[in-house]
């Protein structure tokens, strides 16, 4: 169906959104870290565009399952929710993630 086209392309997008990131925080980490955070490429849009990434393509991969589903009154699709939302709990709220450090005191 076109919702499960759609979010393989998500996912796909998700995935990317990560690397790109990964790679061009890299980068600034080897140029000896220029300025307070990172600010190239994707980094100029949010302060944590990998965590955006790995968040969305879980989110796709949920709504993925819905295809294979019965629908909302399915139990089974409504536990596979756990992935996506402890995924961003974790992400978002466990104090050794970024996020939580965002003031960039545990900066090395």
């Amino acid at each position: 169906t076109v919702l499960e086209y759609v979010t393989i392309v998500g996912f796909g997008l998700g995935v990317f959104i990560e690397i790109i990131a990964d790679i061009q925080k890299a980068a600034w980490v080897k140029n000896g870290r220029v300025g307070t955070f990172c600010t190239a490429g994707v980094w100029k849009y949010s302060r944590h565009p990998n965590y955006f990434g790995e968040i969305f393509q879980w989110w796709c991969a949920w709504i993925f399952a819905y295809g294979s589903s019965t629908g909302p009154g399915d139990v089974q699709w409504w536990c596979s929710v756990l992935s996506p939302v402890m995924t961003m709990l974790i992400l978002l709220f466990t104090p050794a993630t970024g996020v939580m450090n965002a003031n960039g005191s545990n900066l090395k």
